[in-house]
């Protein structure tokens, strides 16, 4: 689809964004970018809130594949540095 294709029609859309897509926030969430406040929007649907609510409280993929290198770098027993998992992603200068 070009580009002008699109505004043929994307009028009717309205408002809206995938960015304020559930899916899309599962996604961000699922990856790595874990912002609590962003649960808001999606609070007036229990079962979605439910689903992001269940994704924030397990690691990230980000998280799995931190973990992953350390076990590969440093052996199976390293202990790759706490996820917490209730913030968004904080830069560590050790990775």
């Amino acid at each position: 689809m070009t580009p002008a294709d699109y505004t043929q029609f994307r009028e009717i859309l309205g408002p809206s964004s995938g960015f304020q897509s559930h899916r899309y926030r599962l996604t961000e969430y699922t990856l790595g970018n874990r912002n609590a406040n962003m649960l808001k929007p999606h609070a007036h649907l229990p079962e979605i809130d439910r689903v992001l609510r269940d994704e924030l409280a397990r690691p990230s993929f980000y998280d799995e594949v931190v973990a992953h290198m350390y076990r590969v770098l440093d052996g199976p027993d390293a202990t790759p540095p706490e996820s917490d998992l209730s913030r968004p992603h904080r830069a560590d200068p050790e990775i």
